[in-house]
């Protein structure tokens, strides 16, 4: 099929012949043929793809994973991330705990409590994930640590306490 400017004077381009493919990249004055960086040429226009290996295998054939069940979905299986809660549980109250020191009667009651829950969780979340039932061992250590230190601390305010109120003279003081 020749187009209509085909045959306007100074178009020097390979006319196509009705009946025959397009001759696109086979000798254009100036172009080289396109490689495929293979080693083999590119597959001209008109010839069938080159077959490569065994067709590809249709679904449900032998030796394929299975689908997976309705809800399952993919990933990590939901064993090994049962109890990660616990790491979580163990910082956050740890954390909660150390904040609550800047409340004055609050503190009292919310750091040992914090500190405690801190501590517990830690350990288990930690003996969770050397048994492979969670896998956020950093978390359990963070809140068993920052447990451990409110706990520290909340020790030495009581001692400290204990001993600036052993001192004092409380003598001078008329309490009627």
């Amino acid at each position: 099929m020749s187009t209509p400017w085909a045959d306007q004077p100074g178009n020097d381009a390979p006319r196509e012949t009705p009946g025959q493919p397009p001759s696109h990249g086979q000798g254009t004055p100036g172009y080289a043929q396109p490689d495929t960086g293979y080693g083999q040429p590119a597959p001209q226009y008109g010839q069938p793809a080159p077959q490569y290996g065994q067709p590809a295998p249709h679904y449900g054939q032998p030796g394929h994973f299975p689908t997976p069940a309705y809800g399952a979905g993919y990933g990590a299986p939901a064993a090994a991330t049962e109890k990660n809660n616990l790491g979580i549980i163990a910082l956050v109250a740890a954390l909660v705990g150390a904040a609550s020191l800047v409340v004055p009667l609050v503190g009292l009651f919310l750091a040992p409590i914090g500190g405690i829950v801190g501590v517990v969780a830690g350990i288990m979340s930690i003996r969770a994930a050397r048994a492979g039932r969670a896998t956020n061992r950093g978390m359990g250590i963070a809140g068993l640590l920052v447990g451990i230190v409110l706990l520290a601390l909340l020790v030495l305010a009581v001692v400290g306490a204990a001993i600036l109120f052993s001192s004092y003279d409380f003598s001078s003081y008329d309490f009627s």
